[in-house]
């Protein structure tokens, strides 16, 4: 999860934007970039936050090419058009397959055809156009205000959560959004480019009189179970093959020492766990692509109020799983419900968006 912003000003001057809670999106690194001059009054800045999820070396953004383009990406790509392995970063190869792109069509059917949850701002030097969006089902967080702030001389931001108390709205997410600026009279204008529809002529309509009976016994359905299985597998290894080897911990330590550990035995990878079904099934996917002993936390957070009874999430966490290889640890964490209200109206208020990141 990272942290996102873009700023569309009047003036040459600092901006005065508190950027707090964008950074708290973003610990690993935080940094802003511009001013850049579209016109004589008008301006882009950027901001960004990155917290390092995956992979062996942390990756900086914004993501600027060779033409001056400007990415900034919080998401994970999965499959589709672009095929990046587990030693790439999505960011940079989204940005080098964008500068390859021409036109507006080219833009849009790249965007279209990736699979993963995202969003991105992307400046295009070149044309002066700014091209934004996020996934379809809006799975990551991107805010806009068009409000004037008369303390200020800002035009738009565009961020994953809210900044400076202005009335935010949830960017549209079945379409992707084009800024450009009309150097003639130094205003902009934003246009709306639908994405192009590549998974509906995949969606195979079975017989309304099939029973689950017939299907259990059926080869092919049985082929299907197995390869949704090897999917689902290949999805969550996706997500850990390349966690870091050190804890945040572990990595300062070594940082002080001026000495590189190979490695540490404290968990960098958690299980928000119920001991549902759905926990329980991600739990032992992970279990299977995990290396030999890299341990798991499995997390159980529990909400509870006046009533005797305890809470229904922290008997089913109680169920204990088997797992082949992995020592796993369980964590335990218990709050009053009064607490989670009291913290509700901030949240939500900062985020205005249903997204989850």
């Amino acid at each position: 999860m990272c942290g996102i912003c873009f700023c569309l000003h009047t003036q040459l001057i600092p901006l005065s934007i508190d950027y707090k809670p964008l950074n708290a999106r973003g610990p690993d690194f935080q940094t802003q970039h511009g001013p850049i001059s579209l016109t004589s009054n008008l301006y882009v800045t950027f901001a960004v936050s990155v917290l390092a999820l995956r992979g062996y070396k942390q990756q900086q953004q914004p993501f600027i090419d060779e033409d001056g383009n400007i990415l900034l990406f919080n998401g994970e790509i999965y499959e589709g058009t672009l095929q990046i392995s587990a030693d790439d970063n999505d960011g940079v190869v989204l940005s080098q397959h964008l500068k390859q792109c021409s036109t507006d069509i080219d833009i849009c059917n790249l965007i279209s055809a990736l699979e993963g949850c995202f969003a991105f701002i992307y400046f295009q030097k070149k044309t002066n156009s700014l091209y934004y969006g996020r996934d379809r089902l809006g799975r990551r967080s991107l805010l806009y205000s068009t409000e004037t702030d008369p303390q200020s001389n800002i035009k738009m931001i565009l961020s994953s959560v809210q900044l400076n108390n202005l009335s935010y709205s949830e960017l549209d997410s079945n379409i992707l959004h084009k800024l450009t600026v009309i150097e003639a009279d130094h205003t902009y204008r934003i246009d709306f480019i639908p994405y192009v529809n590549h998974s509906i002529d995949r969606i195979i309509h079975a017989p309304p009189d099939i029973l689950l009976n017939e299907l259990e016994s059926n080869s092919e359905f049985q082929n299907a179970s197995k390869t949704f299985l090897n999917q689902l597998q290949n999805a969550v290894q996706r997500r850990v093959i390349n966690i870091p080897s050190l804890c945040r911990q572990c990595k300062q330590f070594a940082d002080s020492i001026l000495r590189p550990l190979n490695g540490c035995q404290h968990a960098k990878l958690a299980i928000l766990f119920s001991g549902g079904i759905d926990s329980t099934v991600l739990a032992s996917l992970v279990d299977r692509v995990l290396p030999i002993n890299e341990p798991i936390d499995l997390l159980n957070v529990a909400f509870f109020s006046a009533v005797s009874a305890p809470p229904a999430d922290r008997q089913t966490g109680n169920i204990c799983i088997i797992l082949s290889q992995q020592v796993s640890n369980k964590e335990f964490s218990s709050t009053h419900y009064c607490n989670e209200m009291s913290h509700r109206k901030n949240i939500l208020t900062k985020l205005k968006s249903i997204s989850i990141g």
